[in-house]
């Protein structure tokens, strides 16, 4: 009757043990499922990261190449403006000399001084 006894007594301590050991593991397995994922999304997020940093690295060139083209488009209108004027400055000069020169015919034609 005694041995009836102790197994009646060890019973809810065995139940006691197994269901820590399940939550043990339950707990366990939940944790490394949880790395796992958490280790693949750290990984993604690297892959990510990797082909923004190329994307910057070539809009970043792309700019570059885009503002140095600017840039000399722009020098070069601002020295065609710059010869412009000079040619439409000489052209004015040479314009007043032909008009002298003209009214300088006439007047010699017309029997001048």
């Amino acid at each position: 009757m005694n041995d009836k006894k102790n197994i009646f007594l060890y019973i809810p301590i065995v139940a006691v043990i197994l269901g820590s050991l399940y939550s043990g593991i339950t707990v366990f397995n939940s944790a490394m499922t949880t790395i796992e994922k958490t280790s693949n999304d750290v990984e993604l997020l690297r892959k990510d990261l990797g082909y923004f940093e190329a994307e910057m690295t070539r809009t970043k060139d792309e700019f570059t190449k885009e503002l140095t083209r600017t840039t000399t488009l722009s020098a070069k209108s601002t020295a065609y403006i710059e010869a412009s004027r000079e040619t439409s400055y000489k052209l004015e000069d040479t314009v007043r000399q032909n008009t002298y020169d003209i009214k300088e015919l006439t007047r010699q034609l017309n029997g001048g001084w």
